[in-house]
C-alpha cells in the first residue's frame, strides 16, 4: 500500500478522506458564480472559507471514500466538482494542512498530492519523493505566482 493512501486513512477507520481546495478571488463580482456557489454548498461536504481581511474566499470538497473502493481515478472526480467555477487551479492537501488561505496561495510542496490547473491539466503525485523533489516544489511555485498574478489583474475566471 502507497504512503499516500496511508496518509489518506482517517485515523481508526477503513476510510480515506480526500481534500479538494480552490481559492475564489474576490477581485470579481459576479451573481451568477454566486449562485452557482450557494447550489454547490448544499451537495455533500463542501465549504466556504471566507473572511474580510482575505484577498480570496477558499472552497473546499471533502469526500470520503472507503479505502477497498478506492482507485487513483477517485482523485480527479474529486477535484472536477471544482471544475463548475471555471478556476485556474485548485489542489489536493493532506488534512490538517489548511488554516488559512496563505495554504493554498503559498503551498508546502509535500503537503500536496495532487493538482488541476488549467493550463496545465491534472497531475496526480502517489510518490513521497517526487512530492518531496525540487521539481515538484517548482511546479507548485509556479502555479501559486499565476494565480497570484490573477488576483491582482485579470479575473481567474476568464481564460
Amino acid at each position: 500500500m502507497s504512503k499516500l493512501v496511508k496518509a489518506l486513512r482517517i485515523e481508526g477507520t477503513d476510510r480515506l478522506q480526500i481534500l479538494a481546495y480552490a481559492a475564489l478571488p474576490k477581485n470579481v463580482q459576479d451573481d451568477a458564480q454566486d449562485r452557482l456557489l450557494e447550489q454547490w454548498l448544499t451537495q455533500g461536504h463542501r465549504w466556504l472559507f471566507d473572511d474580510a481581511l482575505w484577498s480570496v474566499r477558499i472552497i473546499l470538497d471533502e469526500t470520503e471514500i472507503e479505502e477497498r473502493d478506492f482507485e487513483v481515478s477517485t482523485i480527479p472526480l474529486v477535484l472536477n466538482s471544482l471544475a463548475s467555477f471555471n478556476l485556474s487551479i485548485s489542489f489536493c492537501l493532506f488534512d490538517g494542512v489548511f488554516s488559512g488561505p496563505e495554504d493554498t496561495l503559498t503551498i508546502s510542496p509535500e503537503e500536496v498530492y495532487a493538482y488541476w490547473a488549467r493550463d496545465l491539466g491534472l497531475n496526480i503525485v502517489m510518490d513521497d519523493e517526487v512530492r518531496e523533489s525540487d521539481v515538484w516544489k517548482r511546479k507548485l511555485q509556479k502555479l501559486t505566482a499565476n494565480f497570484l498574478q490573477n488576483i491582482d489583474g485579470k479575473s481567474c475566471f476568464e481564460h
